[in-house]
């Protein structure tokens, strides 16, 4: 039992825990007596923190979100809606991950990226600066999403593909293999690259137009968001 005496069900039965003291003095959600919330984190009244997951600096974790099992939150990220981060996890810099997103695995998210929808981001996947991963898209393996790439609608990309600078993916789009989308190449409909010398030559589905405008509110800050040292936490 905790050191007040208290115990929360997170869902595999009572454990010893608290309620997380905010910055402004409000009381927060709950958190397990094996996580660690800095004092200067923000943690919603119905946002849940248990495992040994941890929420640094002035991460905030609002709405019914929760981190849990070995991930962490930390510098200015902010986890929000039915958002999930887990695993062994990180989320840093000015990051943003909300709606029904998911995070987990060994998956790093940084810069000022954007993920929301239903999307899942797994494996050692990174998302990186000025990126958006949203809808019900899946970025998986060791794959990077970087600069400002958009991937969306029910995309997957996975193996050692990157999407960069202003690449779009789309639809039902899986980039996958070694494939690189770069510029600001568009890779839609059902499209498949996999980064072998013939695709290579000649891409399918690739336009040369810039990708979809950002939809309001939900497009990065133009100003450079906190660097994330993901060395910092290699040995968490």
């Amino acid at each position: 039992m905790s050191a007040s005496g208290q115990t929360y069900d997170f869902g595999r039965g009572p454990v010893p825990a608290h309620r997380h003291r905010n910055p402004d003095g409000t009381t927060g959600g709950w958190v397990a007596d094996t996580a660690r919330v800095a004092d200067t984190a923000h943690i919603g009244p119905q946002a849940k923190v248990y495992g040994t997951a941890q929420v640094r600096d002035r991460a905030r974790i609002t709405g019914e979100a929760c981190a849990f099992g070995h991930a962490t939150v930390r510098d200015r990220a902010k986890i929000s809606g039915g958002a999930q981060v887990s695993g062994l996890s990180l989320v840093c810099g000015d990051a943003r991950v909300s709606e029904k997103a998911e995070v987990k695995d060994e998956a790093q998210v940084g810069g000022t990226v954007r993920i929301r929808g239903k999307t899942w981001v797994r494996g050692t996947a990174q998302i990186l600066e000025r990126a958006q991963v949203r809808d019900d898209a899946i970025v998986e393996g060791h794959a990077i999403i970087e600069g400002d790439a958009i991937v969306d609608g029910d995309a997957r990309v996975s193996g050692l593909a990157r999407v960069r600078e202003h690449a779009w993916v789309g639809g039902f789009a899986e980039v996958k293999g070694t494939a690189v989308v770069a510029a600001r190449m568009h890779v839609v409909g059902r499209t498949v690259l996999d980064g072998s010398e013939a695709q290579a030559a000649a891409p399918v589905a690739a336009q040369e137009s810039g990708p979809p405008e950002p939809v309001a509110g939900t497009a990065p800050s133009a100003e450079p968001g906190e660097e994330c040292d993901f060395e910092d936490d290699m040995g968490r």
